[in-house]
């Protein structure tokens, strides 16, 4: 009766097999569950879920203990610490057990252990069949067999997990094993994921710290934020933006509209067209300038600046950028500009040649008069020198009065005769050069302008000659004022009347009757 019949062995495998595939059948579902529930919840959660999943696996396989050492590196020495633990009932734990915490493999006795997880290998080990360090630290903890597996995320050994049996000598079949292995794998990902995920926080948290000094930067620097989110189209309005456009800060809502119905009418399709074309990756930078409508109903400058935050496929999922009032410096501008023009039409209109260079001799400015002396439009004469137009002794002659201009540090005057490109006539000018400087005493260059003398010249010429006939003239000659008074005589004239010319200066000629006959 004791015997076991053929019939019977068969059938006492087949159930044994059967049990097993269920057994096999039952691991795989657990940590199919248990993946699922890893990967749904927060990095955070995962300490319980690695308690539920050595507590499922141990009741499954009918083990003492299961459990999860980490492993790292501290000053080039690997050290190992538990930090979960499944226990069956009536089996003391050993979480609390300092042996379990932040030791040397090295230095317990478990080298064995150590140089197997690093060739990826499970460990197991009858305890009875030791007889090291290693034998004490199991009998300590009831422990009578054990098998570990490495856990490895990405080729870098990170732990290990394993099972003991507190009861038995027992060794482990080749499904516990595989469960073993295929635990170790499980938390090999879900510590990879782990890494990734706070990696992941701890980026997007530098990202949003660093986005926030930059906020806070700008704002100081009153520059408006916005950012539009182009996923669920909502854009946030910093409170300086809404107060730049006379709002207290915490009147708009996230719609977009709040910008676009402001944008003044005659800005807006330019400004729209530059948004998409940045969009849509034609520009490297959204740069625009346009008018804004205010709470009061007048309108502000704005300068936009943006750049779109782009996915992996390098679609924009987000646009944030500033807004600076350019108000003041569109007023200012604006005034500039007049002033500008005002300037420009008078010296334009100005009767003289005016022109301007700078330290080096090339044209800043030049007038309709200057113009039509080198034949050629100001905006063609401006950004070149004298030698671009007239030959080279002059333009020498030019450069060294202005030389001499700078050199000098104030106003200097000099003749040249100068024969205009316009239609080839001569004019002599009395050119007066006077070094301009900034504020800050930088030179800026030669302001020059040459006044016509011609005619001036022409009737000094006149002068000089009419004054060498008055003194060498071979007769007396005075000369009367329109009240007929005498106001010069030549030499003759003194010869022949006797008269000095101070006794007759102021004199009527008839009030002299002894005058001989005098040319008058």
């Amino acid at each position: 009766m004791g015997k076991t019949t053929p019939e019977t062995s068969i059938t006492d495998r087949d159930n044994d097999c059967h049990s097993e595939v269920e057994k096999s059948g039952l691991i795989l579902s657990e940590i199919q569950n248990i993946i699922t529930t890893l990967f749904e919840k927060e990095p955070e959660e995962t300490k319980a879920i690695f308690d539920k999943l050595l507590g499922s696996i141990g009741s499954s396989i009918g083990i003492s203990r299961a459990y999860i050492f980490e492993a790292y590196l501290k000053d080039d020495q690997y050290l190992v610490n538990q930090t979960n633990e499944w226990v069956a009932a009536g089996v003391k734990p050993q979480i609390d057990n300092p042996i379990t915490h932040h030791v040397n493999m090295l230095e317990i006795g478990l080298e064995k252990w150590q140089q197997g997880f690093l060739k990826n290998q499970v460990v197991n080990d009858v305890i009875s069949e030791l007889n090291g360090q290693d034998k004490q630290i199991f009998e300590e903890q009831d422990i009578k067999t054990v098998v570990a597996a490495p856990i490895y995320f990405k080729g870098e050994w990170r732990g290990f997990i394993g099972f003991d049996d507190c009861v038995n000598d027992k060794s482990w079949d080749k499904n516990e094993i595989n469960a073993l292995k295929l635990c170790s794998k499980t938390i090999g990902s879900a510590l990879g994921y782990i890494d990734i995920t706070k990696s992941k926080r701890a980026a997007e948290k530098q990202a949003k710290d660093v986005e926030q000094k930059i906020h806070d930067a700008l704002e100081s620097a009153e520059h408006g934020v916005w950012d539009w989110d182009l996923r669920t189209d909502k854009v946030y309005y910093s409170e300086i933006l809404q107060k730049q456009l006379g709002y207290n800060g915490h009147e708009f809502t996230d719609a977009l509209t709040e910008w676009s119905d402001r944008v003044h009418p005659d800005d807006a399709e330019a400004t729209y067209q530059k948004v998409k074309d940045h969009l849509a990756g034609k520009t490297p930078v959204y740069r625009a300038e346009f008018r804004m409508r205010k709470k009061d109903g007048s309108y502000a400058w704005m300068l936009a600046i943006a750049k779109a935050i782009r996915d992996e496929n390098g679609n924009p999922i987000r646009l944030p950028g500033t807004h600076t009032d350019l108000t003041f410096q569109k007023e200012l501008e604006s005034e500039l500009n007049k002033q500008q023009e005002l300037l420009h039409s008078l010296v334009r209109g100005f009767p003289d040649l005016v022109w301007l260079k700078d330290r080096d001799g090339v044209y800043l400015a030049a007038n309709t008069r200057f113009e039509d002396f080198f034949g050629h439009p100001s905006s063609e004469i401006m950004g070149n020198t004298d030698y671009d137009f007239v030959d080279k002794d002059l333009a020498d002659f030019f450069r060294d009065h202005d030389k001499k201009a700078i050199a000098r540090g104030s106003p200097s005057i000099n003749e040249e005769t100068i024969t205009f490109a316009s239609d080839g006539h001569q004019e002599t000018l009395e050119t007066i050069k006077t070094p301009i400087h900034f504020k800050n005493g930088d030179l800026i260059g030669v302001l020059s302008v040459g006044r016509d003398i011609t005619e001036r010249k022409k009737a000094q010429e006149q002068l000089i000659l009419a004054a060498s006939i008055f003194e060498n003239a071979h007769d007396g000659i005075l000369i009367c004022n329109a009240e007929v008074e005498i106001i010069d005589v030549n030499p003759v004239f003194e010869s022949i009347s006797g008269y000095s010319k101070d006794e007759v200066i102021g004199k009527n000629p008839r009030s002299l009757s002894d005058l001989p006959r005098v040319v008058g």
